[in-house]
């Protein structure tokens, strides 16, 4: 992983990577929504950059050519659902869109939590975001 070129890149290095399991299905609207309901305030999902993130106060981007630059400055200001999200909520088991990277960390650390208090779950498994290598 990693390049051969130094310029900005990080030095080659080779990466052994443990097998891992990736849900087959995509995340719902509807299953989103019980997130946000219950957890999308809660600060302790977000850690300290997507804190930031919520309360709006993440420095804009300064290359507004850049669309995804365009898309993110349409976002600023505190947050209290996801964008567009009143339009998403009218069908619910369409694939949530439109979520940013923190919004989906959060999402992930709360339904690990929801499904750890329903179900025994084994050491060593747990939701989260894939890693760029897997």
């Amino acid at each position: 992983m990693g390049s051969s070129e130094t310029q900005d890149n990080l030095p080659r290095v080779e990466v052994v990577e443990n097998p891992f399991y990736v849900s087959r299905f995509l995340v719902t609207v509807d299953q989103y929504a019980q997130f946000v309901a219950e957890g999308y305030s809660q600060r302790g999902w977000w850690g300290r950059q997507g804190q930031a993130w919520l309360d709006g106060k993440l420095e804009r981007p300064t290359d507004e050519q850049d669309s995804v630059a365009a898309l993110k400055a349409e976002r600023f200001g505190a947050r209290h659902t996801p964008w567009k999200w009143e339009e998403q909520r009218e069908f619910g088991n369409r694939p949530v869109v439109a979520l940013t990277w923190f919004e989906a960390r959060a999402f992930a650390r709360w339904f690990d939590a929801k499904l750890r208090s329903a179900y025994r779950v084994p050491n060593g498994f747990s939701i989260r975001l894939p890693t760029e290598l897997q």
